[in-house]
């Protein structure tokens, strides 16, 4: 039975756990994120999947980061407003005299190390 002593704390929880179902609801939680916690980049590529369309770029940098074992990029103008670059090159940094340099565009006086599918990585002098 529930006394009057308690009532308040079992509404309380009741309520606790109904907010809590309503946030996850409109975030887009999504259980497979708590089942796959352990497993490494599961948020990342789990993100990346959906937001795919508009941060592709990213993804490929992160690659190319990863197979050159660059510490330190530059990367053009266009692509500097896109947190998601700064994230998924972790613990690359970016730094503006850097000789990596990621572009969109061709570069005239820089050598064109690779050309992945939307983002070119130049080395500069």
């Amino acid at each position: 039975m529930i006394n009057k002593k308690n009532f308040p704390n079992l509404l309380f929880c009741i309520f606790f756990i109904f907010l809590i179902f309503l946030i996850s609801h409109r975030s887009g939680f999504d259980l497979k994120l708590l089942k796959n916690f352990y497993k490494v980049n599961y948020g990342y590529d789990e993100s990346m999947t959906i937001y795919k369309r508009y941060h592709f770029h990213a993804n490929e940098i992160k690659k190319l980061v990863k197979k050159y074992k660059i510490l330190e990029f530059n990367i053009d103008s266009e692509l500097l407003g896109d947190p998601f670059i700064f994230e998924s090159s972790y613990p690359s940094k970016y730094n503006k005299n850097s000789k990596f340099y990621f572009s969109k565009k061709e570069l005239n006086n820089c050598i064109l190390i690779e050309n992945a599918t939307k983002i070119n990585l130049f080395k500069c002098k």
